[in-house]
């Protein structure tokens, strides 16, 4: 009877001491400015106490029938209330007229639920409002057989965007040619 009372205590304190030892851990990480390292969301990369400005880059994928330069730009830190904005070309490649049309595949988790969006082109706006509703396809531009448009992207982060919300990024923008007609 001793030998199972004494192993049942140890049980009960290596239980409590494990316990113990989550809490004190999901409190430690909490704590952390700027997001948990160690911890990574969708579409975000984990980030330290030492980084409360997330680092954002936007990155485009040419498809057979779009050339787009550059194919990625690095915008650096953003701070709550700051913007950042890169332009990119989009030539048709292809001998006939393309309607060209752009998104940004819906990805949710950290600064992505903060981070604003605007596409700009050179016939007006394509796109304004929350990173998280330009999943959609954006109006077509229509680009003639061997001619380029110069697309201004511009990111924001509201001030007043939670510390939790801040960490590193990829943006990427996902562009598609439809035949004209």
């Amino acid at each position: 009877m001793t030998v199972k009372m004494t192993l049942d205590r140890v049980a009960l304190a290596a239980g409590l001491l494990t316990g113990l030892a989550g809490v004190v851990f999901v409190l430690a990480s909490g704590s952390v400015a700027g997001g948990q390292e160690g911890f990574t969301s969708p579409g975000v990369t984990a980030t330290t106490a030492a980084t409360a400005e997330p680092e954002l880059t936007l990155a485009a994928a040419p498809t057979g029938e779009l050339g787009v330069s550059p194919t990625e730009a690095a915008l650096g830190r953003l701070d709550p209330g700051g913007s950042a904005s890169a332009a990119f070309s989009v030539r048709n490649q292809t001998g006939k007229a393309l309607l060209v049309s752009l998104r940004v595949p819906l990805e949710r988790g950290g600064i992505r639920e903060a981070l604003e969006i605007s596409v700009g082109a050179p016939a007006g706006p394509l796109f304004e409002g929350l990173l998280t509703g330009a999943a959609e396809w954006t109006p077509p531009i229509l680009l003639d057989p061997g001619e380029t448009a110069e697309l201004e992207v511009e990111l924001r982060l509201p001030a007043g965007t939670p510390a939790y919300l801040l960490g590193p990024a990829v943006v990427a923008l996902e562009f598609r040619g439809r035949a004209e007609g």
